[in-house]
């Protein structure tokens, strides 16, 4: 079998299964390297190099804390508000 992912958050087609990881805070499979980068980090310190996927990745965020009641600190709602006006009027 043979195929390629196409990584969400930095915009690179990977063609092989070792390139890829699940971001297991979004459920979806994107580049290792971007994956790593991000670790564990909040949307205030790592956001999607991918600005066209920055709308999508903060309402995902977003609706992950509010469907748990989970709080967020200053600098990531700053950043949240900042994703979310790469969003489409």
């Amino acid at each position: 079998m043979s195929g390629t992912w196409y990584s969400k958050y930095d915009g690179k087609t990977v063609a092989s299964a070792s390139g890829i990881d699940i971001d297991h805070s979004q459920l979806i499979a994107v580049s290792a390297g971007s994956n790593r980068a991000k670790g564990d980090k909040d949307s205030g310190n790592w956001k999607p190099a991918l600005e066209s996927y920055q709308c999508t990745y903060s309402r995902a965020w977003i609706g992950m804390k509010s469907g748990y009641a989970l709080t967020a600190n200053a600098a990531a709602v700053d950043a949240l508000s900042q994703m979310l006006d790469t969003c489409d009027a």
